[in-house]
């Protein structure tokens, strides 16, 4: 469990990477609402290493927060934080000067 947990933030921080940009006005803000996910883990195994028995398992997924920025003719976005998120509105230049 804690294996695909620590696969997904990795996955996130490689989107985060994939931003061409860190800073610039927010042109939106996108909240994703706390999920969770659910799949089988294998439990058992026979002699040859194909799985006998699937255990059903929960995964939860915390809410993210995210700006979309604009900078010149750049695009790009980051992720942030509750407070953050909350702080800022449409049109305010990231990350501010506060």
């Amino acid at each position: 469990m804690k294996r695909k947990i620590t696969l997904l933030l990795l996955c996130v921080l490689a989107l985060v990477g994939c931003s061409s940009i860190e800073s610039g006005a927010i042109t939106q803000k996108v909240y994703t609402a706390p999920y969770d996910s659910f799949y089988y883990q294998c439990v058992s195994f026979d002699k040859n290493g194909f799985c006998t028995v699937n255990m059903p398992m929960t995964q939860h997924n915390p809410a993210t927060y995210r700006f979309d920025l604009q900078q010149g003719d750049k695009t790009g976005w980051v992720y942030v934080n509750e407070h953050d998120y909350n702080s800022h509105k449409v049109g305010d230049y990231w990350p501010s000067n506060d």
